[in-house]
């Protein structure tokens, strides 16, 4: 029996990667995983997983500056080399590199290292520091990576082209339940009506950190520029700008009209009772969140950039802005709110765009890769 370490944050094994693990389990891999704790879901985590495989807790920050890392590299060497892996499978920034430093040495005695980036830090149009910084760091770690997998199209054509592994892949995401959000029923009205939002009122539905890359404060001033009396715009998620944007919120007059739910369980019915799904990053691999939006049958508002164009077509599924640009988002939500068949008919168009990321298929291609790499 092939023996498979994952390791990644837990907050990307609870939302994404459980699934690929029971699947692993289910096709006859013995699966073991490494997290580390960023935001304090580890007895979660133990909660859905444990029953299934040993769990190994990880001292990692998500900063890359920081020096308890070191301490993380070391527990992450010692992780590897008792567990006598067949395959290392490491996701996300910090981890990826702690994770291919640590296990390197083995590599060398026939240790398969699989590394799959949920969207490089740098890409077409990004910050020039992180060109500076994650990019050298990527491309040097590259050649200690066997396989490569990337999950969008900008990301695999700069791999295929600046990467050093043996290997480069690309598959559809990570996966989500796409009939599960399809068919989801909920009662409009009361859950309206526990946000204190009529039936008669247009919805706008956000997903996501508060944190400048999701850049919800383009859509705040995109709607202090439109007629919101009947407009509320609600933002689920925690984060460090929750104040800044609160405050902003006030400073346009368009706080009353601006929920911030916090971190919430329910997206898929709060997606049934929205009327149109915005999704303003400055950068994404890809965007779970929106791709569960548009599964719900919900037309999109997004950024023009990197993963978020592998599944949305400008006036088909919704439309695409530029992430500065509070103008366009501003005229292309007018034009959706103003015309309900136009709304429908580019939600339908946005939920078939999503079956190419149905969980089954990711899963499909996740197990393809390593039966690929070390065998069944």
């Amino acid at each position: 029996m092939k023996r498979i370490l994952i390791t990644s944050t837990e907050v990307l094994m609870l939302h994404f990667l459980v699934p690929h693990v029971k699947n692993l389990l289910k096709n006859g891999y013995e699966v073991e995983v490494a997290c580390s704790e960023v935001l304090g879901r580890f007895g979660e985590l133990k909660e859905v997983l444990g029953k299934f495989v040993k769990i190994h807790k990880v001292d990692l920050k998500r900063s890359p500056t920081r020096i308890q890392n070191l301490r993380g590299l070391k527990e992450l060497k010692r992780i590897i080399k008792e567990g006598h892996y067949d395959l290392v499978w490491t996701n996300e920034p910090v981890m990826g590199v702690m994770t291919r430093l640590a296990a390197k040495h083995l590599r060398k005695k026939g240790m398969h290292v699989l590394y799959m980036t949920h969207g490089f830090h740098f890409y077409k149009g990004g910050d020039w520091y992180n060109w500076l910084l994650f990019y050298p760091i990527e491309r040097l770690l590259s050649r200690v990576t066997d396989t490569l997998v990337t999950i969008n199209q900008e990301d695999y054509a700069l791999a295929r082209r600046k990467m050093h592994a043996t290997r480069i892949k690309y598959i559809h995401g990570i996966g989500l339940d796409t009939e599960y959000f399809e068919n989801r029923k909920v009662d409009v009205a009361v859950m309206r009506g526990s946000l204190g939002i009529s039936e008669d009122c247009m919805v706008l539905l956000s997903v996501g950190e508060l944190q400048r890359r999701k850049n919800h404060e383009v859509i705040l001033r995109a709607m202090s520029k439109m007629d919101y009396s009947k407009i509320h715009y609600i933002i689920c998620g925690e984060g460090k700008l929750h104040k800044y944007l609160s405050e902003l919120s006030e400073k346009l007059g368009i706080a009353e009209h601006v929920h911030f739910l916090g971190y919430r369980r329910d997206i898929s019915e709060l997606c049934k009772c929205a009327d149109i799904f915005v999704h303003p990053s400055r950068r994404e691999g890809l965007g779970i969140a929106a791709l569960e939006g548009m599964a719900s049958g919900l037309p999109i508002v997004a950024s023009k950039i990197n993963g978020i164009l592998d599944y949305t077509i400008d006036g088909e599924t919704g439309y695409n802005c530029s992430p500065v640009d509070s103008d366009g988002f501003c005229k292309a939500l007018n034009t959706l709110i103003a015309d309900k068949s136009l709304r429908e008919r580019m939600g339908k168009c946005a939920g078939e765009h999503t079956k190419a990321y149905d969980i089954g298929i990711a899963k499909k291609e996740v197990l393809q890769i390593i039966e690929e790499s070390v065998g069944k």
